[in-house]
């Protein structure tokens, strides 16, 4: 994260790799991914789309289940937002991944941030309060699903 509220934000999967900047008008970006992950593992959702506001342009992360675990991330690229009404954007990363290997990677970037900036340092920088419940619940998935 920059001291401007923006956040470098990244995702490899495989051989594959893209990278974006997101601005402090994501709000809590970072809870809604773990939010949406945890949606994907515990309540059955088959898709689900993150924005991250990269101004004057936006990216949308949407995930979609697969066959056998797996997960289908997508990142497009869109000239302006909100999204509502808009014809898809240009495609930047198309991968597939284990789907509880991306919610566990997600759980570890996220408290490595926790532990970088403590609540108080991620609030100030982000301008937006840690999202410890979305952390905590996406946890909570991850550990269902494996009992």
């Amino acid at each position: 994260m920059h001291d401007d509220r923006w956040a470098t934000c990244s995702l490899e999967i495989g051989g594959s790799r893209v990278e974006w900047f997101a601005s402090r008008l994501s709000d809590d970006v970072l809870g809604d991914l773990m939010s949406a992950l945890a949606a994907l593992l515990r309540d059955g959702a088959t898709d689900a789309t993150v924005v991250f506001v990269d101004e004057p342009g936006c990216l949308a992360l949407t995930l979609t289940t697969q066959a056998a675990g797996a997960v289908r991330v997508s990142v497009s690229r869109f000239a302006d937002w909100p999204l509502t009404g808009r014809p898809a954007g240009e495609v930047i990363f198309n991968e597939v991944a284990r789907l509880r290997t991306l919610a566990g990677s997600v759980v570890s970037s996220a408290q490595d941030l926790l532990a970088t900036f403590g609540s108080g340092g991620y609030l100030a920088r982000w301008g937006a309060p840690f999202p410890e419940a979305a952390l905590t619940s996406l946890q909570a998935a991850l550990h269902e699903r494996r009992g």
